[in-house]
């Protein structure tokens, strides 16, 4: 994705406080992950078969590696990932929400709001900084390893449409769903980190805490994209249960969806 392009939907979709395309993601329809896992599971399958295939596809060895890394590793690591990020919104929520019943009570006629608000705005800011920190980098790290996959799917999609005649009975091309899966998760990757940069240095300032700081957080805004992030999580974790199905050898799972 051009860095300009992706520079452009942070900055349209930024606030203070979080971003509503965190986890755009655990978005991809459940079609697209399944054809991912039928993918998996026919490498693992054909891998006998290795020295036939790589006449037409040199990458199949390839392809095999980062198959086992995506079912030893990367798909368990992106549910445990979508639960993390799931408990994360739920945080956020919990803290913010009760900030802001506090707030409301406020008496906008003051300058000065108590100092126990004070404190408890500095201290939550600062536990969404350092939750947001620890997460995004875990992310990266997932999301690293669904590149690597994501390329060498795509030089085998190339290779495959070439010769479509001598391999389509065992294997389709993913086509867009590859490059779908790959956007987002650069995009996903950038926004976190982002995320996580502009909250440490927000909170290494340490604000003015005042009825100003409080509206220009936009608090209310930021509990609907943490809402719709947790939707999103949770809706990844209730379709992901059922994909390893498709990494089982002959077991023919796919059929019918």
């Amino acid at each position: 994705m051009p860095q300009t392009v992706l520079h452009a939907e942070i900055e349209e979709a930024m606030t203070t406080l979080t971003n509503n395309a965190l986890g755009q993601l655990f978005t991809v329809p459940k079609q697209d992950w399944t054809a991912i896992n039928i993918r998996v599971g026919k490498t693992a399958a054909t891998a006998h078969v290795t020295s036939y295939i790589e006449q037409y596809i040199p990458e199949f060895p390839r392809l095999i590696q980062v198959c086992k890394i995506w079912t030893d590793q990367t798909f368990d690591s992106l549910i445990r990932q979508a639960a993390a990020v799931s408990n994360y919104a739920a945080t956020a929520i919990m803290a913010f929400r009760a900030l802001l019943d506090v707030v409301k009570t406020l008496d906008l006629s003051q300058s000065k709001i108590p100092e126990s608000v004070q404190q408890q705005t500095i201290k939550i800011l600062n536990d969404l900084s350092k939750s947001t920190d620890v997460l995004s980098k875990g992310i990266s790290d997932v999301n690293a390893q669904i590149s690597s996959f994501s390329s060498v799917n795509q030089s085998v999609d190339a290779r495959i449409f070439r010769y479509k005649d001598k391999l389509e009975v065992v294997w389709a091309p993913l086509g867009n769903i590859i490059t779908h899966i790959d956007n987002a998760t650069h995009l996903v990757t950038c926004i976190w980190l982002t995320l996580a940069l502009d909250l440490q240095k927000y909170v290494r300032t340490t604000p003015d805490v005042n009825l100003t700081f409080l509206q220009q957080l936009d608090i209310e805004a930021a509990l609907l994209c943490w809402k719709s992030l947790q939707e999103e999580a949770d809706a990844f974790q209730q379709i992901s249960g059922s994909q390893k199905q498709y990494w089982m050898v002959g077991s023919g799972a796919h059929k019918g969806e």
